[in-house]
């Protein structure tokens, strides 16, 4: 099995962790699970760009796994996600993400793991939420999923 890595010199959510940093990290989860370390192509610090994460996914091979730094580094489209999913899935492609310790294999997974950045989000900037807001959001997220998956 291999490890296909990718990293960004972008902030991360809050985070700038250095390139170097992140290959560190990968580098460690790939000997821990006995796997081969392919090095990761730099993602361009152009906003909104995902060039070298479809490369990444095209050049990996049948059930490897693609590892970065933090699940903030995915993208936010739901149209890019559905792109980079259907070529996940075709290859049977795992993405593990080192910060947040988790394994995603499917759209479904990465959403439901991401809601939960999301919901942090809303309560850095807003202190609260009230009950109904919180079921709305989760409402909305749920439908926006699966009519997208229709």
């Amino acid at each position: 099995m291999r490890v296909v890595g990718y990293v960004t010199s972008r902030s991360i959510g809050d985070l700038c962790i250095p390139v170097p940093a992140q290959n560190s990290c990968l580098r460690e989860y790939a000997r821990s699970i006995d796997a081969i370390y392919v090095l990761p192509p730099l993602e361009h610090v152009i906003t909104g760009s995902y060039m070298q994460l479809y490369t990444a996914v095209n050049m990996a091979h049948q059930e490897d796994t693609i590892a970065m730094y933090s699940i903030m580094m995915m993208p936010t489209s739901l149209n890019r996600l559905q792109s980079i999913f259907a070529l996940s899935e075709s290859k049977n492609i795992s993405f593990y993400f080192i910060l947040e310790s988790r394994r995603v294999v499917t759209i479904d997974n990465f959403l439901s793991e991401f809601r939960s950045y999301e919901l942090r989000n809303l309560l850095d900037l807003n202190g609260y939420l009230d009950v109904e807001l919180l079921r709305s959001l989760f409402y909305d997220a749920r439908k926006e999923t699966i009519e997208s998956l229709s």
